[in-house]
């Protein structure tokens, strides 16, 4: 409750201020987008030239769309509650565009255009409740898309950042960009919020967090993450929570951490039995780090909150905080969060072994792309 009040006097608000409505400041903004692709209008991206640098050469956790082509026939419904139904008719006349800047660093992406509403609105967009009509000659059909499969792409009832916490969400990302290059790749996966604000005040090469930052930080990580399409479940509900370095250990040639108890021997029982081409490609992430691999989707996306969280748990929804971990196989780097690895000898193993279970499996019910790489443990 301490460090709590902390925090609440850094930032000056009270605690009612982070839960209730904003209003004017909401995170939110109403924007309409066709299914039809992506926008590419560099007048108007929320990523300028030097961080479309960075982000091409970012973690490969953050930014991997490679959506296989859908498993689902569009020309019959999907039993499942993530069903998108998109009006096939072209949106109104464009008042803001927006680019999607991964078009440029991905050739696995279309860049088509699209038309979009105004995104500088105060409340959240109301998902779209028409279907999609395509006519016959006998009877009219219903066309239906999944998000978590097709993920990859805008849709009518996606949210988006507003225009005016748009500055933030960029001078956060940096802010926490020049922290991880300041203590370190490894540790930066352990680092608490607490940690990081003492850091960023001690370093000029991070720079104190502003009040604004900490604010914005504090309105992303207390919204319910199913306002914008993402129905995990919060596995922590406190942005200053800490690990026990004395219950993680390092493993070996991987940069990354894991928990020593269920996490570690099932990470050692897996690599037994499925061989030494296993490797531990992501372990034990702290808000801070979940935080930053969010924001760095957000960012390519141009601050779709709906399509970063398809590929993406946001901060505090992140199994990685309690006990997941990903692998993949030894020197197939950023491949190993595509669905490629569902195409791997590893990953046809660990399937025999019949304990083995993912996390983000093909037509789950909680927004997410499947993710053959994300062992569940917890």
């Amino acid at each position: 409750m301490k460090r709590r009040q902390v925090i609440q006097g850094l930032l000056g608000v009270g605690a009612t201020a982070i839960t209730a409505n904003w209003g004017a400041n909401s995170l939110f903004s109403s924007h309409q987008a066709t299914v039809s692709g992506l926008v590419n209008d560099s007048a108007r991206s929320l990523v300028d030239l030097d961080l479309q640098l960075e982000l091409s050469l970012f973690d490969s956790l953050s930014d991997n769309e490679r959506p296989t082509e859908l498993l689902v026939s569009q020309k019959e419904p999907v039993a499942n509650d993530l069903i998108a139904t998109t009006p096939t008719v072209t949106s109104p006349a464009v008042k803001n565009s927006v680019a999607d800047s991964s078009a440029a660093n991905s050739p696995t992406h279309n860049t088509s255009t699209q038309d979009m509403d105004a995104r500088d609105s105060n409340t959240m967009s109301t998902p779209s409740s028409e279907p999609v009509v395509a006519s016959t000659d006998k009877q009219q059909k219903v066309k239906v898309v999944d998000k978590a499969v097709d993920f990859a792409r805008n849709y009518n009832d996606d949210v988006f950042v507003t225009e005016s916490d748009t500055p933030l969400l960029r001078s956060t990302f940096k802010r926490l960009k020049n922290l991880q290059k300041t203590i370190g790749y490894g540790h930066f996966n352990l680092v608490s919020f607490d940690e990081s604000i003492r850091f960023a005040k001690r370093y000029s090469a991070i720079g104190e967090f502003t009040k604004a930052e900490l604010a914005f930080i504090e309105k992303l990580f207390f919204t319910d993450a199913a306002n914008y399409g993402f129905y995990g479940k919060k596995v922590t509900d406190e942005l200053t929570s800490q690990f026990n370095k004395a219950k993680v250990v390092k493993i070996p040639r991987s940069g990354h951490y894991i928990f020593k108890n269920e996490s570690l021997s099932y990470y050692q029982k897996l690599k037994n039995d499925v061989g030494d081409s296993i490797i531990l490609t992501s372990g034990i992430r702290s808000n801070v780090k979940q935080l930053y691999l969010f924001l760095a989707k957000t960012i390519r996306v141009d601050g779709n909150l709906s399509r970063a969280s398809r590929s993406l748990a946001p901060p505090g929804y992140s199994y990685h905080g309690i006990g997941d971990f990903d692998v993949g196989r030894i020197g197939w780097g950023g491949k190993n969060f595509t669905d490629d690895f569902a195409d791997t000898d590893e990953y046809k193993r660990m399937q025999d072994l019949g304990y083995i279970a993912i996390r983000y499996d093909h037509g789950n019910k909680l927004g997410v792309r499947f993710e053959p790489w994300h062992i569940k443990v917890v």
